[in-house]
């Protein structure tokens, strides 16, 4: 099917190391949804409305077409493209980077500057694309947006990868709170890149957003933090496996540098589901 969501979807194989990590990550949540990996536009289709069955609805392939789903998908591959100003590591780097570097060495904000900058650029990332996929009240676009189970992938992925894993220890400790406030500090040099590429009216255009997205942020991370001591063991135990490398620290960084578009994936996955929401509105009006 000649879409850019089926186009975005397609690039990946359930044997792809971005897939691997991606499921690891998200079933050592409790909270997170189950993890279906699909290719196509009928598995993310099947993933909204179960129920359903027969072809893919018009209103859908109408969906996937339009331009708040192809700039969302613009979005999730500059967000994996170093060059392209909005991202100096991918997601699954951010993990590696922790995982290589020696969990008992803390990582704070200061020291990691570039990294937290990084994050920012992520959460206006989210931001955007939730702001462009759905419709309504700030409040009412979150609540989509956390309706689909890609919606919630994303904010778990954000919140744990993002965030919780390059600074570990402050936020095992003080949670969103502490990550908040130091995120803060960095939020006008990240805006400010996040303009270069996408506008400065993009950027402003997201201020409400942004409280609303800070709300969701904090409550995914209290959960999160529960979570990161089985985490940790998780990670420490199979992401070796999950990338079949046994060699140094160096050359893992390099396998998830070259090879792990993390939020291409997700995006892809979030402008499905947000279009097979779509469909599945249109037949209850």
């Amino acid at each position: 099917m000649n879409d850019p969501v089926s186009e975005s979807l397609e690039r990946f194989q359930e044997k792809d190391m971005t897939v691997k990590v991606c499921r690891l990550l998200l079933e050592t949540i409790p909270t997170a949804p189950n993890f279906v990996f699909y290719r196509d536009l009928k598995g993310a289709w099947r993933r909204m409305a179960p129920d359903q069955s027969g072809e893919i609805p018009a209103s859908m392939l109408k969906a996937v077409q339009s331009q708040p789903v192809i700039r969302t998908l613009w979005v999730g591959d500059k967000l994996d493209i170093e060059d392209a100003i909005l991202a100096s590591y991918t997601g699954a780097s951010n993990i590696l980077h922790w995982f290589t570097s020696g969990r008992s060495e803390r990582h704070d904000f200061e020291a990691n500057r570039p990294q937290a900058i990084d994050a920012v650029l992520k959460i206006l990332g989210v931001s955007f694309m939730t702001n462009e996929l759905f419709r309504g009240s700030v409040k009412e676009k979150i609540s989509q947006l956390i309706t689909l189970p890609a919606g919630r992938e994303m904010v778990l992925y954000l919140c744990t990868a993002e965030i919780a894993l390059p600074f570990f220890s402050g936020v095992a400790e003080g949670g969103w709170d502490f990550a908040s406030r130091h995120l803060q500090g960095v939020m006008a040099e990240g805006e400010s890149k996040f303009g270069q590429v996408m506008g400065e009216k993009a950027t402003g255009d997201l201020k409400e957003m942004l409280g609303g997205m800070n709300n969701l942020l904090g409550q995914t991370m209290a959960d999160v933090k529960e979570h990161l001591g089985p985490l940790v063991s998780k990670l420490d135990s199979a992401m070796p496996k999950i990338l079949n490398i046994t060699g140094s620290g160096t050359g893992m960084m390099a396998t998830a540098l070259d090879a792990l578009p993390v939020w291409r994936f997700l995006g892809g996955r979030l402008a499905a589901e947000a279009s097979a929401l779509c469909a599945v509105d249109s037949a209850t009006l």
